[in-house]
């Protein structure tokens, strides 16, 4: 099975030498010259015609600022998919991408609007289902916003619940998926535990650490920001062998929230918040 990072919204950082050029891209020629050189997934990117082709998308890219930090960014829209480049300055970018399922599968997405309001900048998704290689438009459509470092469903509420502690656990998958458990208390104190094979046996080894604070408080706000207690208790993907994770949060309040989620692929800002608690297994100091 694919590895668990596809079915993930995957944004990372890409060291390059090519600061505060995106101002300076005229033609279609030029961006993708620039996202060759850029997005090293993409050596070969060129433009496809983009299905549907609305009123309000006259290009197949768009040059604003997604995350206000002064610097323009680029999304870049191809015909079943779409991405952004974000200036994060020092000639360093952020590349996101934007795809049903990893991408790999039947479910796409098209970007059907993009547009600025009250200093946010919003992409209206239009879902896309192939049959064979003929796209079928679904009424449906995704409002997504640039926030925490990747795009989540936009929340309009500004009333946040406060989240307590996050449990998060990876069943694995056939093919080498990770599996592991994840505790993180209020007080940022987490709790790892996981299985490592050892010529072939398993053996469960357990480490413990402070979360650092940026990295706790991003949890914590995404947790919040996507109204877990809305969401569906369960998702899953239509193909066998895929990786399960579990998601448990409890609230300030009381409530609790368990969302159980075969394929790692519920929403956009689940996949975020996946992505995120990965990445703690790499990036804290742990201790056995």
């Amino acid at each position: 099975m694919r590895p668990v990072i596809l079915f993930l919204t995957a944004c990372f950082i890409v060291n390059s030498a090519y600061a505060n050029l995106i101002d300076d891209l005229k033609t279609r020629s030029d961006v993708e010259y620039f996202v060759r050189k850029v997005n090293k997934i993409l050596p070969d990117f060129s433009f496809n015609e983009n299905i549907g082709k609305p009123d309000s998308c006259k290009t197949n890219y768009y040059k604003i600022d997604l995350d206000n930090n002064g610097l323009t960014d680029l999304v870049v829209a191809t015909n079943f998919s779409c991405f952004a480049i974000i200036d994060s300055g020092n000639g360093e970018y952020g590349i996101c991408h934007i795809e049903g399922y990893g991408g790999m599968l039947d479910e796409k997405y098209a970007l059907k609007k993009i547009f600025k309001e009250n200093n946010s900048t919003f992409l209206i998704l239009e879902r896309l289902f192939l049959q064979g290689f003929q796209p079928i438009i679904e009424t449906r459509t995704d409002t997504l916003i640039f926030k925490f470092g990747g795009f989540v469903e936009y929340n309009s509420n500004q009333i946040m619940a406060d989240v307590d502690e996050i449990h998060f656990e990876s069943l694995g998958c056939w093919g080498g998926c990770p599996v592991f458990r994840l505790n993180i208390k209020s007080d940022k104190q987490a709790y790892y535990r996981t299985a490592i094979s050892d010529d072939g046996d398993y053996r469960i080894d357990s480490f413990v650490t402070s979360i650092d604070a940026h990295s706790f408080n991003e949890l914590m706000q995404i947790a919040s920001y996507l109204r877990l207690m809305s969401l569906k208790d369960k998702y899953s993907v239509p193909w066998t062998d895929a990786a399960t994770v579990t998601l448990e949060v409890s609230f300030v309040s009381g409530s609790n929230k368990t969302i159980t989620d075969y394929g790692v692929a519920g929403t956009f800002g689940l996949q975020l918040l996946y992505k995120k608690l990965f990445a703690l297994r790499e990036s804290q100091k742990w201790q056995q």
